[in-house]
């Protein structure tokens, strides 16, 4: 499960100058809600776009967002600060003594 910003996402949006804050939350919220398969998924892009603070994304959830946006018009700078934002992080595993 991952807390996600949609507010302020941090959006890499030139090669080379400092990461950008961008305010997904309408329209990552409209293309969820009206794109999604699942109904629960869709209520979520109401959730999205209601937003104000951090949210919490469900693993099943942060796939179906990740596939909406597999066939969006969404920049690839998005797509990537989203793909960050919705894919929880992995530990190193511990090496043995």
């Amino acid at each position: 499960m991952a807390k996600v910003d949609f507010k302020n996402l941090r959006v890499q949006a030139t090669i080379e100058g400092d990461p950008i804050i961008v305010d997904t939350r309408k329209e990552l919220g409209n293309l969820v809600w009206g794109a999604a398969r699942d109904i629960a998924v869709s209520d979520f892009g109401k959730e999205i776009y209601f937003s104000d603070g951090p949210i919490e994304v469900g693993e099943e959830t942060a796939k179906e967002i990740l596939s909406i946006l597999d066939i969006s018009s969404a920049s690839a700078p998005l797509r990537r600060a989203l793909i960050e934002a919705l894919t929880p992080k992995r530990l190193p595993a511990k090496k043995g003594k």
